[in-house]
């Protein structure tokens, strides 16, 4: 049975209106990519040393933050590796942002993240209320180019504190060999 190529054609169109909508409107990650790249810790590396890597993944479609810390071992305390990996992706409106947190203790966090204003400042609230702590982790780019990187917890209904903090400094490019 032959069809009309002009139908073909028509129905190809609107079938791929939708994805070609998608990459015409705005780039959801504009206000986020102050934060791509590879970032090395800027703290005494006597008291640690860790970095994160931030990368657009599944063809831009979400943000994967890869992070290490490395803790020596202390009177007190064996030597501490943790591990975490935080993936980002937008949410229902072009400023709400949800992101899920894993790291190699087992913690799993669920974040809302509104997106970050123009001067680079980010704020990962976690779903509530709930019966659980509360955590919220923030990123500040810094004048000096750095970024500040703070890490409360709370309890259920309680007030946030200051559990973490560091500056991270954007890694130098190595030359290609």
């Amino acid at each position: 049975m032959k069809r009309p190529v002009g139908l073909i054609l028509t129905l190809a169109l609107l079938l791929a209106l939708p994805a070609i909508a998608r990459g015409a409107a705005s780039d959801p990650w504009s206000r986020w990519r102050f934060l791509l790249g590879e970032w090395t810790s800027a703290g005494d590396p006597n008291a640690g040393s860790g970095g994160s890597t931030f990368a657009l993944e599944l063809d831009g479609n979400i943000l994967v933050r890869h992070n290490r810390a490395d803790y020596p071992a202390t009177p007190g305390r064996a030597a501490v590796a943790h591990r975490d990996l935080l993936i980002v992706h937008p949410g229902a409106c072009d400023s709400l942002f949800r992101a899920s947190y894993f790291d190699n203790e087992g913690h799993v966090i669920q974040y809302r993240v509104l997106a970050p204003v123009a001067g680079g400042r980010l704020v990962f609230d976690s779903d509530g209320p709930g019966p659980g702590p509360r955590f919220r982790l923030t990123y500040e780019t810094q004048a000096d180019g750095g970024l500040e990187v703070v890490f409360f917890t709370g309890p259920p209904g309680g007030e946030l504190k200051r559990y973490l903090s560091g500056t991270l400094r954007r890694s130098e490019a190595k030359p290609a060999n």
